[in-house]
């Protein structure tokens, strides 16, 4: 089409150099002018029937023959955005709407002290662009024109982001990962698979009871909220595979959401024009799987507390033993406690895993105090004389003991409610309250009697009887006392 064009144009300046030299001025310039508008004319008509192909009987014309005539630069910019038509076909200065959809189709949990987690799916962006409407042009096609990414280089599409991304890729895939529909009506359906690396905000104050809320935020990032729009899809907005299997979390529900927001002018992240911008959110609401963590954490928690009070059934001279027991369960809840610790050790703690360590190590170093108590009173070569037996005199006494002289009386052996002081024989009731002299020795003098009738209302315990008291009272006022620290902890961790 070229070369004729240039051989016509060598052969009107050949014809003009010869009427130059033959013909008069004014004739030579006359026809020069009606040569260059015929020229002229002739371009202009070749150049327009290049640049812009007809639609005239678009019926035969195959789908990619008909889009890129649609699409051609002559009667379609892809950088302007579509204009809402109204009904008398008139063209409203409008924000575009843009509906969108999502299907996830898996969510994995990369880290779920961080709660970073990344997502898989389908996104589908539905818009109306009149300018891509060929109903009239070729009304006996009723199919839809398909295309994949190659198509997006011609179209217009709405530049939107992920705002709490990671890492992330939207109609940026291969080409059979975009698939874009075009309606005779002008609706364009672009659908792509995404995959996007989001971080959410966790709070682990309850870990590992805790739930989590994850969001996905789509922004519009070129264009504000006077020339785009987004909106959920009114019909199955997000879908998400019944089927997903999660690490650690179980899916409870979701919901979405839409809003504008306000940008200031010069702000990097959206093109320093500033204004208002539309964005729309989905959130998945997340529980942890705290079934693992109750049997590797809590209840060898709950066990090795439980493990610690056999002590209790010890004898208090049973040093070693006890000392052993004692130590050995401290050190194991630190171990089984220290793997967790090392999860949170750049975090803010999780306060309520935080406080059942502190009560399991309160319950274990008591009973390790409560052997040192007993062991320190086992030791002692007096008896202890009680207003009383009961826990108010018996601790009073210990704490501040009124001893019998070791002259008078000496040290005494336990064997159930017998008890030996001094070569006599007594028998303790069992309100422990008095003790009655069954066989008095002949010995005994005078003055020693005088004091034993001026003390009848006391009753006297000997350090090993008050050691196996103690224990016996610890048997069950630690288990109670623990199951109480229990009530209070799960009534925190499940009402709050």
């Amino acid at each position: 089409m070229k070369f004729p064009l240039v051989l016509f144009h060598y052969l009107i300046i050949c014809l003009t150099l010869v009427l130059a030299a033959v013909v008069p001025e004014e004739c030579v310039k006359t026809s020069n002018e009606a040569i260059s508008m015929h020229i002229n004319s002739s371009t202009t008509k070749i150049q327009t029937t290049t640049s812009c192909p007809a639609l005239d009987n678009a019926d035969s014309l195959t789908q990619t023959q008909l889009i890129y005539r649609l699409t051609n630069p002559c009667r379609f910019d892809r950088f302007d955005r579509p204009f809402p038509v109204l009904e008398n076909t008139s063209v409203a200065n409008q924000p575009s709407n843009i509906n969108v959809r999502i299907y996830i189709t898996d969510i994995k949990i990369i880290d779920t002290n961080d709660m970073q987690c990344k997502i898989f799916g389908f996104l589908q962006l539905r818009y109306m662009d009149h300018r891509l409407a060929f109903g009239e042009y070729a009304p006996k096609r009723l199919q839809p024109i398909f295309g994949d990414s190659q198509l997006l280089d011609r179209i217009w599409v709405p530049h939107i982001i992920f705002a709490n991304e990671q890492n992330t890729a939207i109609l940026e895939t291969s080409e059979k990962d975009v698939l874009i529909m075009v309606m005779p009506d002008g609706v364009l359906s672009i659908s792509t698979r995404i995959e996007a690396s989001l971080s959410c905000s966790v709070a682990l104050n309850k870990f590992p009871f805790d739930d989590q809320q994850c969001s996905a935020i789509i922004e519009s990032w070129l264009y504000n909220s006077s020339e785009v729009i987004l909106h959920w899809d009114e019909e199955d907005s997000i879908e998400i595979d019944p089927n997903i299997q999660l690490i650690d979390y179980v899916l409870e529900y979701s919901w979405h959401n839409e809003t504008i927001f306000q940008t200031r002018k010069g702000d990097l992240r959206y093109t320093l024009l500033g204004g208002n911008y539309s964005s729309i959110s989905f959130t998945v609401y997340l529980t942890r799987d705290s079934l693992f963590y109750t049997f590797d954490y809590f209840l060898p928690s709950v066990m090795l507390v439980g493990i610690s009070w056999v002590s209790f059934w010890l004898q208090a001279d049973q040093t070693p033993a006890r000392t052993t027991l004692g130590t050995s369960t401290m050190l194991s809840l630190f171990t089984l406690t220290s793997n967790y610790e090392k999860k949170f050790e750049t975090k803010n703690h999780a306060q309520f895993f935080e406080v059942w360590f502190f009560g399991c190590t309160f319950f274990i170093f008591g009973s390790l105090m409560e052997f040192a108590f007993v062991n320190t009173i086992w030791r002692r070569n007096k008896c202890l004389s009680l207003k009383k037996v009961n826990s108010k005199y018996i601790f009073k006494s210990t704490l501040s003991p009124k001893v019998i002289p070791q002259s008078k009386i000496y040290d005494c052996e336990t064997d159930g409610r017998i008890h030996f002081i001094n070569g006599n024989i007594c028998n303790q009731s069992k309100n422990k309250g008095d003790i009655t002299v069954l066989e008095a020795d002949a010995n005994l003098s005078e003055e020693h009697q005088e004091k034993k009738t001026s003390n009848d209302s006391w009753a006297t315990m000997t350090p090993h009887e008050v050691s196996l008291w103690v224990d016996r009272k610890a048997r069950f006022v630690f288990p109670l006392l623990f199951i109480i620290f229990n009530a209070i902890y799960w009534t925190f961790v499940y009402c709050l």
